[in-house]
């Protein structure tokens, strides 16, 4: 995150207001909703110096996809992510997946196994994710 808070509204700034810093709306394009201001709130408490969830600067990390929406790839994408779980709902319908690699080693969670088998692999689990 940004180290100054006022991008998002900081200590004077809230959901529909100004930052009196910067005379910036916080999150401009976000529609006025509970989850606008959870973020808002969160980046206040986290960057408030004396708050017990203070976060020092150095220590702020965000990461944003092309699109400036937030972004993991730690521990994994969440598109791995939903991947894994996908194919997961979709064991009982594919009992031989326990045998079967990559989905073998997908369902029992070692997912450094499963990638092993490259492009095919991958390749592999996103058509069996894919309905028909």
């Amino acid at each position: 995150m940004a180290s100054d808070s006022s991008c998002v509204g900081g200590s004077r700034g809230g959901p529909g207001r100004r930052d009196a810093g910067s005379g910036r709306r916080p999150l401009p394009s976000w529609n006025d909703t509970a989850a606008k201001k959870a973020v808002i709130e969160f980046i206040k408490k986290v960057t408030a110096e004396g708050s017990p969830d203070f976060v020092a600067p150095a220590e702020r990390i965000a990461v944003f996809d092309n699109d400036g929406t937030l972004w993991s790839e730690r521990p994994v994408a969440f598109q791995a992510a939903f991947t894994l779980d996908r194919v997961k709902a979709l064991a009982p319908q594919h009992p031989e997946w326990k045998a079967e690699e990559p989905f073998a080693s997908l369902l029992k969670g070692d997912l450094k196994a499963a990638l092993a088998g490259g492009e095919r692999a991958v390749l592999q689990v996103l058509m069996a994710r894919t309905p028909a």
